[in-house]
């Protein structure tokens, strides 16, 4: 966890820390919460202060969505469609990219190798506005 996020608030990467900031009597308020699964935090989701709260690629429970925006967080989907996680609140580690190389397999199996991939497929898609 850092102090240093986007909206002011803590920068949550995990549920442990989610959990701790609850326990603790804090708000999310202007907190950045990156890939975390929060579908089991609906109750809390609800009666805690999100307003300026930021939610990348996190797994919310679907009713709360609405409800949340409402009010005043913020919401980035979860992209499924992507070969990564453009949410990952740490660099890929060689092992994460090559994993598939280091138990014996081939190239292309490697998340290196899908994600060159989907680069070279979508590298002259028009911007999306």
């Amino acid at each position: 966890m850092s102090d240093r996020s986007v909206g002011g608030g803590p920068e949550i990467d995990s549920l442990d820390e989610f959990d701790a900031i609850i326990a603790a009597g804090h708000s999310i308020r202007g907190a950045v919460i990156q890939s975390v699964d929060l579908r089991e935090r609906a109750t809390i989701l609800s009666s805690v202060a999100v307003h300026g709260a930021m939610f990348f690629g996190c797994w919310l429970p679907v009713a709360a969505e609405a409800t949340l925006r409402r009010r005043g967080a913020v919401i980035f989907p979860r992209l499924a469609d992507l070969p990564f996680n453009p949410y990952r609140p740490q660099l890929y580690t060689a092992s994460d990219l090559y994993e598939g190389l280091i138990r014996g397999g081939d190239y292309g199996d490697c998340m290196d190798a899908q994600v060159y991939q989907w680069l070279q497929k979508h590298r002259n898609d028009p911007p999306v506005r």
